[in-house]
């Protein structure tokens, strides 16, 4: 089972059958099979029909086409969203926003010694009892 989009080479190559391509003035352009019937369950089948000595015929020879693949003009758009930059802008700016938020006062009683660690309030064992 083969995997990925299908393509109209892989097409062709499949089914034996080539493309044929239909510009539009409006609207995207076609591929379309010449010569070609859709069964019942939706295969494009070649119309041709076999005679008892082995030659084939068909009745409709040029006369019924199925499109195949609708071809849509693509473009590549530049991506609006510059993730890098706005992370370089984030860490250029990271070093002086610490330093703006600095609050002397509330580290420095701390790092004196003068006030303690913070007290634990839950009992110290990992299974329920108590010291």
């Amino acid at each position: 089972m083969r995997r990925g989009p299908l393509t109209p080479a892989i097409w062709e190559r499949k089914t034996g059958t080539s493309l044929r391509m239909i510009r539009r003035r409006y609207g995207p352009s076609l591929l379309v099979a010449d010569n070609v019937r859709i069964t019942k369950s939706g295969r494009i089948r070649p119309n041709v029909t076999r005679r008892k000595d082995g030659t084939t015929y068909s009745r409709l020879a040029g006369r019924s086409s199925a499109p195949i693949f609708l071809l849509v003009p693509q473009v590549r758009l530049p991506k609006r969203l510059d993730l890098g930059r706005a992370a370089r802008a984030a860490e250029a700016a990271l070093p002086g926003a610490i330093v703006s938020n600095w609050v002397e006062g509330r580290f420095s009683s701390h790092a004196e010694g003068l006030v303690g660690p913070p007290r634990r309030s839950y009992p110290r064992g990992g299974n329920g009892s108590f010291p």
